[in-house]
């Protein structure tokens, strides 16, 4: 998994890879606003760019998977639905778990405040009501055990 810094012509060719099995980008928004809040040394459009490259690897049968990575916590869970519909523009699987504390983590400190997909969260029946949307059954989405088990209570 990457947040696609070098996935490009240029750096695939200097490094000799013409095939890949999987490539797995980070992304975990849908948009530029929630994107540059969570990945403060990216740009929105300079990892679109980078994920239409790796689409356009996957039609000419270079790459065989495609996965686009969400973390969902209180900054993004709105912008699930729009993920799903980036995914299945880019011929992609868009992956959603819940928010894990890291220590290291600056998030880890605010847990209770992003944790969404807790049912004590003040927003976690909006969330559910999130997951009933039909978009998450498209074969474009993956939804781990724990926000799978949110869906199938919604």
């Amino acid at each position: 998994d990457t947040q696609g810094y070098y996935l490009d012509e240029n750096n695939m060719k200097e490094l000799g890879i013409e095939r890949l099995k999987r490539i797995g980008m980070s992304i975990h928004s849908a948009t530029r606003k929630t994107y540059e809040k969570i990945i403060r040394q990216d740009s929105f459009d300079r990892i679109m760019k980078k994920l239409a490259f790796i689409s356009e690897w996957k039609k000419q049968g270079k790459v065989q998977e495609l996965g686009i990575n969400f973390v969902v916590h209180s900054l993004n869970y709105k912008e699930m639905p729009a993920f799903v519909k980036i995914a299945e523009k880019y011929d992609a699987v868009a992956k959603f778990w819940s928010y894990k504390p890291w220590p290291s983590a600056e998030m880890h400190k605010r847990y209770k405040e992003v944790a969404v997909f807790e049912p004590w969260h003040k927003d976690y029946p909006k969330l559910k009501k999130i997951l009933k949307n039909p978009v998450f059954q498209s074969k474009h989405c993956h939804l781990y055990p724990e926000l799978l088990k949110i869906a199938e209570e919604a």
